[in-house]
């Protein structure tokens, strides 16, 4: 690898470690558009971190409930479908399906793919579908 990204196990790293984190979501689903978040994934821990600690919050206000119907992992990929419901910042009450599909290395979380019902999403934050 070039630059030196690759390091050794014995220096603390692994040979993964010079991969950035990637959290894709559906192009325009709603939480992104009420967010006003910018297009395209999430790319970095920080990035991520940043959006599930205090971003997600404005949108999923409060009664946060996640139900996982199924877990699957087999190497290094893994798959849940979850139901995420919500009460949302303008009162609305949001129940969207979702299923995510992880990417690992050497045990850590890579990428992650997130499907869900778009058009659904927009009703129940927007009451319309765009």
């Amino acid at each position: 690898m070039a630059g030196g990204a690759r390091r050794t196990a014995a220096a603390g790293g692994s040979r993964w470690s010079h991969l950035h984190r990637e959290w894709l979501s559906p192009p325009g689903n709603a939480t992104a558009v009420a967010l006003k978040t910018p297009p395209g994934p999430m790319v970095g821990r920080a990035a991520i971190v940043r959006f599930f600690a205090g971003d997600f919050h404005r949108l999923f206000a409060c009664d946060l409930d996640v139900t996982l119907h199924h877990l699957h992992a087999d190497g290094e990929w893994g798959v849940a479908e979850a139901t995420v419901a919500a009460t949302l910042a303008n009162g609305n009450h949001c129940v969207n399906d979702y299923c995510f599909v992880f990417e690992l290395h050497d045990g850590l979380i890579h990428r992650v793919r997130e499907y869900t019902d778009t058009a659904r999403g927009h009703r129940m934050v927007f009451g319309e579908v765009p």
